[in-house]
């Protein structure tokens, strides 16, 4: 038997580095189909950046936003086709340099991916007024011919106070004429209501119906004949996002010669108009330049604008629309022409119909009550909304300035007292310089930039 001597036993232990590592991982399934798809993430750090990286499955990940901030951040990143992976979707935090010896901290308040969808959407309502006789029928003239989806007729049930479908899905690439019978529920007072729709409201496809007539016919129970009571102008009616458009009818009323003493403008001075600043001014002071920028128009703002270039108050809608604002137009142009010319988003217009017969004397006498109604209840709905009053010459025209300048005062009263805006253009020439200083006293007077 041998023994061992041992002398000095010596153990080596090695200690690797302590490191501190960042990762974080977020799996979603099942997100919702649409246009657009946004990775959205509020957070903050303590001093180490902090990378977010997306998955492009199988297995690579990208880094598409870094928050660097120690106070909260909101960063977006809109996903691609590749990363959205049929509604799987995967996101990790990681350290923007690596792992390192130092603890530091995130702080993350939410983190989602957002889905957009676009949806065309046709809402167009005409109010038909003036009807009498026997029989009354609704006849209308179109086609969809341009393609697209096809579109439903509604009338107005005044008893149940709903809309009852009378046209369902009739239109076709071919222009036919479509009549059907209207109920006595369907009109009240001579006054018929129609609303024409698309089938599929959330359709991500672009349609267009185009009209070629609307009519009322009815049979006068004392000739036995056939009365057309009226006729609507013909109208090419596009889908648009959140866009719809309103046809006031109008009545004639016989223009006297005091109409004419009492609205007609000032003649130019060497063969140019004067301004409305310059009208306003005569026999004082001049007043203040009224140049004013669009966005420095302010909530519960009024105000008369000086239209020295055409289209100016309809621009300035254009772009507070875009801001994300909800508009309400009356205008004496073609509905379907404003939304051609103008991009005006989430925007209700409404059109006077019928035309002046210069012949006859006649004038267009729109229905000012109505008018009222429908910008009261825009303006109850849409609490950020902007009124734009692009006709005001045919209102004094079709009514008279005391009953036009009462029905501004209206809406000036609910508009002051929120968060909406009133626009009322005023191109040269069109009213006199104790009218101007009339509307002055409730509107202000600007020029806009």
């Amino acid at each position: 038997m041998h023994g061992a001597h041992l002398d000095a036993n010596v153990v080596r232990v090695t200690y690797q580095p302590l490191a501190y590592a960042l990762s974080l991982e977020y799996d979603w399934t099942g997100v919702a189909t649409g246009q657009r798809h946004d990775l959205r993430i509020s957070a903050h750090i303590s001093d180490e950046n902090v990378s977010v990286e997306v998955l492009t499955p199988p297995s690579v990940w990208t880094q598409r936003l870094i928050f660097t901030d120690t106070t909260d951040q909101v960063l977006t990143y809109t996903l691609a086709a590749s990363e959205f992976d049929a509604g799987n979707v995967s996101v990790r935090f990681v350290d923007a340099l690596g792992p390192d010896v130092a603890p530091s901290d995130l702080w993350i308040d939410y983190v989602d991916v957002i889905t957009t969808a676009v949806a065309y959407r046709l809402d167009v309502s005409q109010t038909v007024t003036g009807i009498g006789g026997a029989n009354p029928t609704l006849d209308i003239e179109g086609n969809i011919s341009a393609g697209g989806e096809n579109f439903d007729v509604f009338a107005w049930n005044f008893t149940a106070g709903a809309w009852g479908l009378k046209m369902g899905s009739v239109f076709t690439a071919v222009n036919e004429m479509h009549r059907v019978a209207l109920l006595p529920d369907e009109i009240l007072n001579g006054t018929v209501r129609i609303d024409f729709r698309d089938r599929d409201p959330v359709s991500p496809v672009p349609a267009t119906l185009t009209l070629e007539l609307v009519q009322v016919s009815t049979t006068d129970p004392t000739s036995g004949l056939p009365s057309i009571v009226l006729l609507g102008v013909g109208v090419i009616a596009g889908i648009a996002a959140a866009t719809a458009f309103v046809i006031f009818v109008v009545l004639p009323r016989r223009k006297s010669s005091s109409d004419d003493a009492e609205t007609a403008p000032e003649p130019p001075r060497n063969g140019r108009l004067a301004t409305l600043g310059g009208v306003l001014a005569k026999g004082g002071a001049a007043p203040p330049d009224p140049a004013i920028a669009v966005g420095d128009l302010r909530p519960g703002g009024v105000y008369l604008v000086d239209e020295q270039k055409p289209a100016a108050a309809m621009r300035a809608l254009e772009h507070v629309t875009r801001m994300g604002r909800s508009g309400f137009v009356i205008t004496r142009r073609n509905p379907v022409d404003v939304q051609r010319t103008f991009k005006l988003r989430h925007t209700k217009i409404v059109g006077l119909g019928g035309n002046r017969d210069s012949g006859s004397g006649l004038v267009l006498a729109a229905s000012l009550d109505v008018m009222a109604t429908d910008t009261g209840d825009f303006l109850r709905t849409n609490p950020v909304g902007v009124v734009l009053i692009d006709c005001l010459k045919d209102l004094v025209e079709g009514n008279d300035f005391p009953s036009v300048l009462q029905f501004l005062r209206g809406v000036v009263e609910q508009v002051s007292a929120g968060q909406q805006i009133l626009l009322v253009s005023m191109p040269p020439g069109i009213l006199r310089g104790r009218e101007l200083k009339q509307l002055a006293q409730q509107l202000e007077v600007v020029r806009i930039t």
